[in-house]
């Protein structure tokens, strides 16, 4: 008689399709040495799926850093951001990411197709300065640039990390002009002492007109008090007062 057929493990069943997809869109624009890159995130839900989902980098070149983000229930959209130091090596790099999400203790993560991101030099550079000025008084911070590209277009920029109490509007710059200008203004009420912690923003037209982000040291401000009247001079300003009358 013939031998029974060996008996054969059942089928497995399918895997369950993902109960996410993300799509991180690369960037069109280079990463600055010294600035930052917002990469977006578009995420979609399987029906019935309303968890969190977490992105952090698996691997990023040297140089670089990634933060995380998180999409909360009923969020399918954000950004990554991406940073470069100021020594970061130059190139085209690939960065690998992972999205994941957790249901009770079972957890489940996905690899996205690689990030691809051009890490370049700034187009320009900025040469820091010091400005000097009482509480209740304005002063101007000129900055000399240095174009490394021709520019392409005007160039907006920012100031950053100013004192309690100091603000600036934010400024253009010309496509030939060679000095950015900034106008503090200081309340009566500002910080005093030596702020060396100003920084500049910088949204750089490329060929196409989209912005490229640059950040540069802008330099020191000093904040004093307003110096008190000494007797003589209050004297003299009463007399002048009086004469006025």
């Amino acid at each position: 008689p013939l031998s029974p057929p060996p008996l054969l493990p059942a089928p497995r069943p399918p895997p369950d399709p993902a109960t996410f997809t993300v799509v991180v869109t690369a960037p069109t624009v280079p990463l600055i040495r010294g600035a930052s890159l917002a990469l977006p995130i578009a995420l979609t839900r399987r029906e019935g799926f309303d968890g969190r989902v977490r992105l952090r980098a698996a691997w990023t070149p040297p140089g670089l850093t990634i933060g995380q983000a998180n999409l909360e229930r009923g969020t399918n959209s954000a950004t990554l951001a991406i940073e470069a130091n100021a020594n970061a090596p130059l190139g085209e790099f690939p960065c690998l990411l992972v999205a994941s999400t957790r249901s009770g203790n079972v957890a489940t993560e996905q690899a996205l197709p690689f990030v691809r991101v051009r890490v370049e030099e700034p187009w320009l550079t900025v040469a820091p300065a010091n400005a000097r000025a009482a509480l209740g008084e304005a002063v101007t911070l000129r900055l000399p640039v240095t174009d490394v590209q021709p520019r392409r277009g005007p160039v907006t920029a920012t100031m950053l990390g100013l004192p309690r109490g100091v603000t600036a509007a934010p400024t253009t710059l010309g496509v030939d002009q060679k000095d950015l200008v900034f106008e503090l203004t200081i309340a009566a009420d500002a910080a005093t002492g030596r702020h060396r912690d100003l920084r500049v923003e910088l949204l750089v037209p490329d060929a196409q007109g989209a912005p490229v982000l640059h950040r540069a040291a802008a330099g020191e401000l000093r904040v004093q008090a307003k110096k008190a009247k000494t007797p003589a001079a209050a004297l003299a300003t009463t007399a002048a007062l009086g004469d006025a009358r």
